[in-house]
């Protein structure tokens, strides 16, 4: 009777704790969806580090949508939409997340010596899969857990330490 009990009681708290995180998984995040960062690059021209970011978002960008929607040299805005894999930081952040993509607004803001990026729009998406007898619906929505979101985060800087080196080994009188 007792072994009965038990085992009723660890499957309620199994069915609770499978609930809770699928309801947790489904609730957008609250406010905050933009991820700002600002880079250094000293004694290099705003034309230069415009014209190496444009290059470096054309390649970076995989969107359907285009790479840049708007550009200004003017004033040295650059905004484009981009996709991403899911960035993998550990074996256990991957399990289960081979194909999800990762899909934002990117601002690129450009000054001398300085640029500063924006990305907002945040929105995770994967395929519909079906394993071991369960489906699961495909998705493309709001990020809703934390360490996704801080995976994101640190794929963020990643990239801004990426356009940085391109900056860096943009020829010195590049014109295009």
């Amino acid at each position: 009777m007792y072994l009965t009990c038990a085992r009723i009681l660890a499957a309620f708290l199994l069915s609770f704790l499978a609930v809770a995180d699928a309801a947790q998984a489904a609730r957008p995040r609250e406010g905050g969806e933009e991820v700002v960062e600002t880079f250094e690059v000293p004694g290099t021209p705003r034309d230069r580090i415009y014209a190496a970011a444009k290059l470096w978002a054309l390649g970076k960008l995989n969107s359907s949508r285009g790479a840049i929607d708007f550009e200004s040299p003017e004033e040295g805005i650059l905004i484009g939409n981009g996709v991403i894999g899911y960035p993998c930081y550990s074996l256990f952040a991957c399990m289960g997340k081979t194909e999800w993509k990762a899909r934002f607004t990117l601002r690129i803001d450009v000054k001398d010596g300085r640029y500063r990026m924006t990305f907002s729009n945040l929105n995770v998406m994967w395929p519909a899969s079906f394993e071991d007898g369960r489906g699961e619906p495909a998705y493309d929505g709001p990020i809703s857990r934390s360490r996704d979101r801080a995976n994101l985060e640190r794929a963020f800087h990643d990239l801004g330490i990426e356009l940085r080196e391109a900056i860096l080994r943009a020829p010195r009188d590049a014109d295009w």
